[in-house]
């Protein structure tokens, strides 16, 4: 997700009466007020994140290093938060029943317990259809079968349930997370820049009285 914060022809041009007594440049007003609020907005939408996601895919941490600011400058006074990481497996939000044993002992490669769990906090659910298995890389994801579809190692076989390829189950990755209506509030943003317009016109006007 790229999100960024700039300031709207009216706040400008209040900034630009209010300066023209002033030393310092409309410009680096705008410049500091743009930068707080990207800092901090980048901070509320981590930590609302955490807040609705479960597990350690959720952690504030973690959600705080898939992110970065491009900071706005005196000729260009728009800052960018933008959030990245790959689509997650489901097994880095909240799962239990996900343990199975070598894949490289008889039997050992599968779960026989159903896995459950969610990626928003509340109850955990168990997954439809779904187990757990430990591939010979030692990954272990939650999967299901396709109907109708055959493995590689199967293919010109009659079909089987057994043969059928397995698909993961997979979740939101940071740009989904932080999109979602239980994240992302653009009023938010909005009064926050706000706020920080005014903050910094306070300090500059006042220093210079």
């Amino acid at each position: 997700m790229i999100l960024k914060v700039e300031i709207h022809k009216k706040a400008f041009d209040s900034v630009i009466r209010a300066m023209r007594d002033v030393e310092q440049s409309e410009e680096r007003v705008l410049k500091t007020a743009v930068n707080n609020t990207a800092r901090k907005a980048q901070k509320l939408l981590v930590r609302k994140a955490a807040c609705a996601y479960a597990g350690k895919a959720a952690k504030p941490g973690t959600i705080q290093g898939a992110s970065a600011i491009i900071k706005a400058t005196t000729a260009s006074p728009e800052a960018t938060v933008t959030f990245k990481s790959p689509v997650h497996d489901i097994g880095d939000f909240h799962v239990s029943g996900m343990k199975v044993a070598s894949p490289f002992t008889s039997g050992g490669r599968y779960s026989s317990r159903r896995p459950k769990g969610n990626v928003l906090k509340g109850n955990a659910k168990k997954f439809s259809n779904a187990f757990a298995v430990r591939f010979k890389s030692g990954h272990v994801a939650v999967v299901s079968r396709v109907p109708g579809t055959n493995a590689r190692k199967y293919q010109g076989k009659p079909q089987k349930p057994h043969y059928e390829k397995l698909r993961k189950w997979i979740s939101p990755s940071y740009l989904k997370m932080i999109g979602s209506e239980k994240v992302y509030n653009a009023d938010e943003i909005a009064q926050i820049l706000d706020g920080e317009v005014k903050n910094v016109m306070q300090q500059v006007l006042g220093g210079n009285r």
